[in-house]
């Protein structure tokens, strides 16, 4: 589903707001949720999941064209957790 889709079910089933406000609502959200990730604030909500944000260590890679060894430096990886009730879902659904 992409943020287009997103937004259009959101419009639909709430036609109280206009799809001008759910448009402000749903870029709101997401770039509020952005904000506290990256100052590295954990995320939960509560029936869907965890975002956090983990520190990966610098590694030693390899360049695939000339074989030569290079270090990659520690980087940040957004982390999701999904809660109990959507793995039971999911896995009632591919059962």
């Amino acid at each position: 589903m992409q943020k287009s889709d997103l937004l259009e079910k959101l419009t639909t089933q709430n036609t109280t707001f206009s799809s001008a406000d759910s448009k402000i609502a749903l870029d709101s959200l997401i770039d509020h949720l952005s904000n506290l990730l990256s100052e590295k604030h954990r995320i939960e909500i509560r029936g869907f999941g965890a975002f956090s944000v983990r520190e990966r260590n610098p590694i030693r890679g390899r360049n695939p064209k000339s074989g030569k060894a290079i270090e990659l430096d520690s980087r940040s990886l957004i982390y999701f957790r999904p809660s109990k009730l959507i793995k039971n879902r999911i896995n009632k659904l591919t059962s």
